[in-house]
């Protein structure tokens, strides 16, 4: 019987209540802030053929519905979406069953990083005779 009347249990039981009521008056904007919080966009890994660098970019689909799946953005306009990239990307096309996904490539040519073994400028042509001669 004394350790419930003891001052500890008083002051842990009104921290408790404290909390719980802080919690249930902030609760909404808690929720409305991380609903307004703007989605991530998400780059993928950079993959190549004998030409190209290519990544493709994942946009919240909030941004991407305003989007016409048709059209090719420019650098300024992709850039104006919040697309953050280096130099020489081009957007080419869109992820058909989710245009969301915009799809870019640069010349290995402008690739400040080229893969090991990429032969900038080759045509498929060469890559094929080189690849040839290599076995």
């Amino acid at each position: 019987e004394t350790h419930k009347h003891s001052p500890f249990f008083s002051f842990s039981s009104l921290l408790k209540s404290f909390i719980e009521d802080i919690f249930i008056l902030l609760s909404p904007f808690f929720f409305f802030f991380l609903c307004q919080m703007p989605k991530q966009i998400i780059y993928s890994d950079k993959y190549f053929d004998d030409q190209f660098e290519y990544r493709h970019v994942h946009l919240p689909s909030e941004v991407a519905e305003n989007l016409d799946p048709k059209k090719r953005l420019s650098e300024d306009e992709w850039r104006a979406l919040g697309v953050v990239q280096s130099r020489g990307w081009v957007h080419y096309d869109i992820h058909r069953p989710e245009p969301h996904i915009l799809l870019f490539r640069r010349p290995l040519a402008e690739s400040p990083n080229p893969p090991e073994g990429a032969i900038i400028g080759a045509s498929a042509e060469q890559m094929q005779k080189l690849q040839l001669m290599q076995q």
